[in-house]
């Protein structure tokens, strides 16, 4: 009720005008003395508007109906949080007026924001941020998206004042970097569904500080190093920022880096070359008669694996690599000649065996085997 006229007696009253859209009468009589009551009319009159609420700077203004018991909204650009009261209604009365005053649109120190697109500014912008602030704001995001940050206005105090990113909590994520100074940044990648955004200014010189705008991105996975030949991959997590590291089975060494890290930027990828295990490193060091005489060597324990090859003759120091932790090698000499050859390898257990041919000895016959021990064999066809 926003209005009370208690009427009573046997004077008729002033004409009366209601200033809202709605009249409330109560007439109430006792047990005494009665009278004749009474007998009004009334008519509808068009009643005065509130005058037109201004839109806020950096504001949105929603309704354009002024009229008793009418709403207005108000909504603020991105960056910028609403001071005051969002809905504000005209009021009846001999004198029309909002029942709030018009909210201002700030760009306010720190926030926490959950949009996948946003704006952050510092306080004040585009006028000059105050002194003394410590504002922190926060982008978070369900996991699997990171956001892309673009600087669309940069000025600070060099070095005193600056805006620090970290990707992560405030205070326990990776800084990506820290800015500070009059040129604008480019634009940078955040990896992780929560980013910090954190501003300093001290107590001398203030300065318009920035305007930036984040849009998420889904963050893809690298490359799935899966199946990993002879060794196994410790990790299944292939997002970006993440890391798996690799070992190998007994009897195979790994070649490359044990570790990987899956980078972000347009191509995910990672941060090196996926490793490989790989079996043993074999010398052979050999003076046989060309044709003749020869080795044999298979990738695996018997004939029937693959062949790596036949080597004879007086020639350089040859390298040959298996991809099994066992190999079989096969010496072959007819009756003519004489000669000898040693083999070794790394990664592996060495022992030395003689071998005779002809009832007589081999001399430097060098045989080697895979851990674990694996059976080696030498045969000689005479």
């Amino acid at each position: 009720m926003t209005g009370f006229f208690p009427l009573s007696g046997t004077t008729i009253p002033q004409l009366l005008n209601s200033t809202s859209n709605n009249l409330y009468l109560n007439f109430v009589s006792d047990i005494s003395v009665s009278a004749a009551g009474f007998h009004l009319e009334y008519t509808a009159i068009g009643l005065d508007t509130c005058p037109e609420p201004q839109t806020p700077i950096y504001g949105i203004k929603v309704g354009d109906r002024y009229m008793v018991g009418d709403v207005v909204i108000f909504q603020c650009e991105q960056g910028y949080s609403l001071q005051g009261n969002a809905h504000i209604t005209c009021m009846p009365g001999p004198v029309r007026r909002w029942n709030y005053p018009v909210p201002l649109c700030l760009a306010q120190c720190g926030g926490a924001m959950t949009d996948v697109s946003g704006v952050i500014l510092s306080p004040g912008f585009p006028g000059n941020y105050p002194s003394g602030l410590d504002c922190t704001w926060t982008v978070t995001l369900p996991i699997g998206f990171g956001i892309h940050v673009q600087f669309l206005n940069f000025s600070t105090e060099a070095i005193h004042d600056y805006l620090e990113i970290r990707s992560g909590p405030s205070e326990t994520g990776t800084v990506i970097d820290r800015f500070s100074g009059p040129q604008v940044p480019e634009s940078l990648f955040s990896t992780t569904h929560e980013t910090s955004f954190f501003f300093h200014s001290d107590y001398s010189q203030n300065k318009p500080g920035f305007h930036i705008t984040y849009q998420a991105y889904q963050l893809q996975s690298c490359p799935d190093p899966r199946p990993f030949r002879n060794g196994i991959v410790i990790g299944s997590d292939f997002s970006v920022g993440m890391t798996v590291s690799f070992e190998c089975l007994p009897g195979y060494s790994i070649i490359g880096e044990t570790s990987l890290t899956c980078l972000h930027g347009i191509s995910r990828n990672w941060n090196n070359p996926i490793p490989r295990c790989e079996g043993g490193f074999l010398i052979l060091t050999r003076s046989t008669n060309i044709s003749y005489d020869y080795i044999t060597v298979w990738d695996g324990p018997d004939q029937s694996s693959p062949q790596i090859g036949q080597f004879s003759g007086n020639t350089a120091l040859e390298s040959v690599y298996s991809t099994s932790n066992q190999i079989l090698i096969k010496f072959h000499s007819d009756f003519s000649g004489s000669g000898f050859f040693s083999a070794s390898c790394q990664k592996c257990i060495t022992f030395f065996l003689l071998w005779n041919t002809k009832g007589k000895v081999l001399k430097n016959v060098h045989a080697a085997l895979f851990y674990p021990v694996l059976k080696s064999a030498y045969e000689s066809f005479i």
